[in-house]
């Protein structure tokens, strides 16, 4: 990979692009339906000022594991099954301890630096209400994990594939496996969202 290339030169400097590759699905586009049928391929390599002529899908799960176990294998003290109750700061704002727990019980970390990893969770966002909607990304996804999804031909294997509907758009995107597996999502608007009634599989299988 070339190091102009941001997401390829960081994982490559971090020792895990062969590792990646191990984990992923080559995707070298993206397909849209056409009116008369069939589809058209949208080559990665063709994108205007193209900075990388191919991605690759990992299951998320897989790849944070990969991460945190290369780290470790580089001598960081990464642990797991630690649960963090509360961040302490000090007059200024600064965070001076972190109270946690694991199996052996209470732990107390005082960090040069905190990160705060946790995703939608928002650990410390929520505390300190810095969350915020966004006024121009109202729209929510449903999405689930199906087997024997039949691909597209050759080449076009790991495309994702992006369609409309009257609500919104949808994903298809092969993931890694011998199982034809799939993710498969519906973007959906906020009024059509409210719709939702009963389980979310059954919602999602009336939308597709």
């Amino acid at each position: 990979p070339d190091l102009r290339y941001p997401v390829a030169g960081t994982v490559q400097r971090l020792g895990v692009f062969e590792k990646m590759e191990g984990l992923g699905v080559l995707k070298l586009g993206a397909d849209f339906p056409r009116d008369e049928g069939g589809y058209n391929t949208f080559d990665f390599a063709r994108a205007y000022e193209m900075k990388f002529p191919h991605a690759y899908h990992v299951k998320r799960e897989h790849f944070d594991q990969m991460l945190f176990e290369h780290a470790r294998e580089q001598g960081v003290d990464a642990r797991e099954q630690v649960k963090v109750e509360r961040v302490e700061f000090d007059a200024r704002g600064r965070p001076v301890a972190v109270h946690a727990s694991d199996a052996n019980g209470a732990l107390r970390f005082q960090p040069r630096y905190l990160v705060d990893a946790s995703g939608r969770d928002a650990f410390l966002g929520g505390k300190l209400k810095l969350k915020r909607k966004n006024p121009q990304h109202q729209s929510a996804a449903v999405f689930s994990h199906y087997r024997g999804v039949k691909r597209r031909p050759g080449a076009d294997a790991g495309n994702v594939s992006i369609y409309r509907h009257a609500n919104g758009w949808i994903w298809l995107i092969p993931l890694p496996g011998e199982a034809g597996e799939m993710s498969v999502g519906a973007v959906c608007y906020p009024e059509y969202m409210k719709t939702r009634k009963g389980d979310s599989e059954g919602f999602l299988m009336r939308t597709l």
